[in-house]
């Protein structure tokens, strides 16, 4: 779906506070990792960081490439017009995804805690990295791709339909589940670790389902939209 008038610029994120945030980010996976397990020497641990850093790092690339103004639209994860919903939701799902990093680190860090074999790393960074691919995909082609659900009059809200978006209609989440699916077997944690993974991920399901209700209802060819691309996250599924 396209807009009569061109919808207002967002310029992109400084390269200097891209890479401080990023740098950021990072110091804090990895001191809670490492915290949780309580030694350096992890290397499944230090394997799953590498991983994270490398998936998110191709995300930022291709996003600053493709959707050069997405980052500085999502710096601001809350606004005054953030539906209700997503204000209780967003926070503990934020919250969860920091604390799973020191969870994981508690509960595989140790040595001979693992309960899943070196093996499972495999299939585990397979469902990561192609959730990141998805995730990657669909914020390089949607402008619209804030932090919080809202209805961007100010930035000319208009329906996306490329990329992923043939496929699902919320192709961030599909790719999230996976990358969430995908945390316990990289780090060989199937207790704690899965049940954040769990939470987080019921959480994104009743979430895409309060935003394309929302969407539905309030933006302009969205309904249409629904027409088209049936599913919401898994195609053939729901």
């Amino acid at each position: 779906m396209t807009s009569n008038t061109a919808p207002p610029h967002t310029p992109p994120m400084p390269v200097w506070r891209q890479v401080l945030n990023s740098t950021a980010m990072t110091a804090l996976w990895v001191g809670l990792m490492l915290l949780g397990a309580g030694r350096l020497d992890w290397t499944r641990g230090w394997i799953a960081i590498g991983l994270a850093l490398a998936v998110f790092g191709a995300i930022a690339v291709a996003v600053r490439r493709f959707n050069p103004g997405l980052m500085t639209a999502r710096a601001r994860w809350r606004r005054s017009d953030t539906k209700s919903f997503d204000k209780w939701i967003v926070p503990p799902m934020m919250a969860l995804g920091f604390v799973q990093y020191a969870v994981a680190g508690r509960e595989a860090g140790c040595a001979g805690c693992e309960s899943l074999a070196f093996a499972w790393l495999y299939p585990g960074a397979a469902l990561y990295v192609a959730g990141g691919l998805i995730v990657g995909w669909a914020m390089a082609v949607n402008r619209h791709a804030e932090t919080t659900v809202r209805i961007q009059t100010d930035r000319g809200h208009t329906v996306v339909t490329r990329g992923p978006y043939r496929f699902v209609r919320h192709p961030m989440y599909s790719g999230a589940i996976l990358l969430y699916l995908g945390i316990p077997l990289v780090v060989g944690a199937l207790g704690w670790t899965a049940v954040i993974s769990a939470v987080i991920i019921a959480l994104m399901i009743l979430r895409t389902a309060l935003e394309d209700r929302t969407l539905r209802r309030e933006l302009a060819g969205y309904e249409h939209y629904t027409t088209l691309t049936p599913y919401r996250l898994v195609p053939g599924l729901w």
